[in-house]
């Protein structure tokens, strides 16, 4: 029994017992142990957004088609914003431990928080929410290479970018994004293969993000697999390079309509130094019991990235996307198109400071009034602090 020289004193003067003072401390250490190794981290993502040239008295700070991070926040365009704060705590799995374990906890907090769909947030109007983005416990078990488990709730393994606008090469999201599922409730298995191939596939209650959700048909639930092939050192220039797939099909919350959901997606590194370029496809189609024609939408995104400097990183998007997710106008399918260029200065430690373009068209009117309106070009500052 190792006992402090304070809790010594007040035995000794009667105000404790020694018992008490060693059940006191062995439970401390208990809890020292358990949460050994555990970190804790976060952003704070802030934007100046402007929509120059817009007529319409409605929408000129409103949602824009397509864009979910503008969706979330009815008010983005025109002003400043406060888009999230996210809190991530983590104890990472023991790589030395056959039989590791360990969690992942993040909360957000903001207008963006509203990006996980699916009734996850406590909502405060239409201007944000606060709650559990993720939580699941993290399990190692020694078969093979080794088979690590997520349990709880996970963000979804498919897609080219992710809700942490950080990670993501440019501040606007993009089409892919709006359509792909975020969260998931159930158990994903991941495997490494190989250096060259990882595995992983899950069990979820729902497609979407709903917290607690449950299909409307008993005992229905939602399957996913992916998969990553990451190039070898052997292919030279393109060493590093990825190719991931993955599909995911099954019910939203309460309904009885099966969504499917088909991600390609790549990144290729070249000869130039620091430049790089990426593509993605999304395809889904929403089947719904009763025989209706599915639902069906498709979004292609190509990317590239060239770090001019240590501190100046340029990225470039071009989207093309259609279906029934996309605002529709009289009943009508149609595409739509986007642009978007982004340049990422560091100015500050641990600090992100882009500027950012984006201009979208569409092949029929979404925006509103006036008739003609089919473009639209928003203009962005972002700034986010990583700790």
């Amino acid at each position: 029994m190792n006992v402090s020289k304070l809790s010594l004193g007040l035995a000794a003067v009667g105000v404790v017992s020694l018992a008490s003072v060693a059940q006191a401390e062995e439970k401390l250490s208990s809890v020292m142990t358990a949460v050994s190794g555990t970190t804790i981290g976060g952003w704070v993502d802030t934007s100046l957004n402007w929509r120059p040239g817009t007529t319409s008295q409605f929408n000129f700070k409103g949602a824009s088609p397509g864009r979910r991070n503008d969706a979330a926040n009815d008010g983005v365009q025109d002003g400043f914003n406060l888009n999230v704060v996210g809190i991530n705590i983590d104890k990472a799995l023991d790589a030395d431990q056959q039989w590791a374990a360990g969690y992942h906890i993040q909360l957000a907090a903001g207008p963006d928080a509203n990006l996980y769909r699916g009734g996850s947030f406590h909502e405060y109007g239409n201007t944000g929410a606060v709650g559990l983005s993720e939580a699941y416990v993290t399990l190692r078990a020694p078969l093979g290479n080794g088979i690590d488990f997520k349990l709880g709730r996970f963000a979804t393994p498919i897609g080219y970018e992710v809700f942490e606008s950080y990670k993501n090469p440019n501040y606007g999201r993009s089409f892919g994004f709006n359509l792909e599922p975020t969260v998931h409730e159930g158990v994903l298995a991941s495997y490494t293969l190989s250096p060259v191939v990882s595995l992983s596939a899950g069990i979820a209650n729902t497609f979407d993000a709903s917290l607690d959700g449950r299909s409307s048909v008993e005992s229905k639930k939602t399957y996913i697999v992916a998969s990553t092939l990451t190039a070898p050192e052997s292919l030279g220039f393109l060493k590093g390079s990825t190719l991931s797939a993955g599909y995911i099909v099954g019910n939203n919350s309460f309904t009885a309509n099966t969504v499917q959901h088909l991600y390609v997606g790549a990144t290729v590194a070249t000869p130039v130094a620091g430049l790089n370029f990426g593509a993605a496809f999304d395809y889904q189609e929403t089947t719904s019991p009763v025989g209706l024609s599915p639902s069906v939408d498709s979004v292609i995104a190509i990317y590239g990235s060239y770090a001019a400097s240590a501190k100046l990183k340029l990225n470039v998007r071009g989207e093309m996307a259609e279906g029934n997710s996309f605002i529709v106008v009289g009943g009508d399918r149609k595409d739509l198109y986007s642009l978007t260029g982004t340049a990422d200065y560091s100015l500050w430690k641990n600090v992100i400071t882009r500027g950012e373009v984006r201009w979208d068209s569409a092949s029929v009117r979404p925006y509103g009034v006036p008739a003609d309106e089919k473009n639209l070009l928003t203009l962005a500052l972002n700034v986010i602090y990583v700790f």
